[in-house]
């Protein structure tokens, strides 16, 4: 089972339409500031919230589109408790909990699947990798799983990224959070699919950001991830548009010295965003 814990702000973005007191409780109506929005554009979003309430109990509407433009429409009815609940019109979840954490924000965990935690665990106990966090991706053809990817919060620091987007050491402060690093991308070694690995790369340009904003609450414009090409060559995400901007110095996070004591790895990344150095210089 996949399991996302979020902090949602109550206020990003969004605008009250109407407030009203209806026969099953007190209803309002949230819309999307689209001029204040900071979501990629092409991402699913949703761009009206209704929320009903009758004594302890909420039923949220959720209104949008998906990235592909098409409409949906997502019921989700529960309580603010902590528990999970099911919910309708998410392809991403099964069940959602709410929880109040202050006077301003959600606690919201959401989950999907069953089983797939523990597929995931034994693919990256089998092929051992570091560990990491946030979201996790299987992919699967015919029912059979084939590769497995995942995706964290990127570095603070890292000098040659920071030279290549531009930003100041305030900016990188601010805005750190808004890019993506893929710690992990296996593919099963008997399966044998030619250009697989950077179709499944495209599709993961698109699917990671949708996922971080609709998780997270925030939109990111840049991925990046490391190659030793002691063992790879890379090619298969430079066959996926993303560009080779340098690589380390071979030191690791927070070295003790200035000599090289890790593999020196080729670092590449991919915009998310044409005017992505603008959005992460603000």
């Amino acid at each position: 089972m996949k399991a996302t814990k979020i902090l949602m702000m109550l206020a990003l973005c969004i605008v009250p339409a109407s407030a009203s007191v209806a026969a099953d409780g007190n209803q309002e109506v949230w819309k999307l500031d689209e001029a204040k929005s900071t979501l990629i554009p092409g991402a699913a979003k949703d761009t009206t919230l209704t929320y009903t309430i009758k004594g302890d109990a909420v039923k949220i509407v959720a209104d949008g589109v998906s990235a592909t433009g098409k409409p949906r429409h997502t019921v989700w009815s529960g309580k603010y408790d902590g528990k999970d609940h099911p919910v309708s019109g998410d392809p991403g979840a099964d069940t959602r909990s709410y929880r109040i954490a202050s006077d301003r924000a959600l606690e919201v965990i959401v989950k999907k699947g069953e089983g797939q935690s523990p597929v995931f665990q034994f693919l990256t106990t089998k092929f051992p990798a570091p560990s990491w966090n946030f979201c996790k991706y299987l992919v699967k053809a015919d029912g059979q799983t084939i590769a497995c990817l995942a995706w964290q919060s990127a570095p603070r620091h890292l000098k040659v990224r920071d030279r290549h987007i531009g930003w100041s050491e305030e900016a990188r402060e601010r805005n750190v959070h808004l890019l993506a690093y893929n710690t992990r991308f296996l593919i099963l070694p008997w399966v044998q699919v030619e250009h697989l690995a950077s179709h499944v790369l495209g599709r993961m340009a698109k699917l990671v950001p949708q996922d971080w904003q609709r998780l997270y609450a925030h939109p990111i414009y840049w991925l990046e991830t490391f190659v030793d090409t002691s063992r790879f060559l890379g090619t298969c995400y430079r066959a996926a548009n993303w560009q080779v901007i340098g690589t380390t110095a071979g030191r690791g996070h927070r070295a003790p010295t200035f000599e090289q004591t890790r593999p020196v790895k080729q670092m590449l990344g991919l915009p998310l965003h044409r005017r992505f150095r603008e959005m992460l210089s603000r």
